[in-house]
């Protein structure tokens, strides 16, 4: 098991954030964002989305949420990640 943060980029008017699946074992990929505007949101990528054959997964918030500055995948620590220095991405 291995997923990343692999993109946070502002498109038009909304921010998209970019969760990568590089491993072997299919897990779902809990995400949090946190927001200049003091949001949390919390989002989850279902196992099936990666037994579907996809690696990468969108998450899109509208830009009335404030920047991204910080996500984070399985902030709990609850799933056996090979490589947890790319479950986080600050900005």
């Amino acid at each position: 098991l291995d997923q990343g943060v692999e993109d946070v980029s502002r498109v038009g008017d909304e921010t998209v954030v970019t969760i990568a699946d590089l491993g072997f074992a299919p897990m779902p990929a809990k995400v949090r964002i946190t927001t200049t505007r003091g949001g949390v949101v919390e989002r989850e990528i279902p196992v099936t989305h990666w037994l579907e054959g996809e690696v990468r997964a969108q998450i899109r918030l509208p830009a009335s949420m404030g920047d991204v500055t910080r996500v984070e995948i399985d902030p709990e620590g609850l799933f056996p990640d090979a490589y947890r220095a790319n479950n986080t991405w600050e900005g």
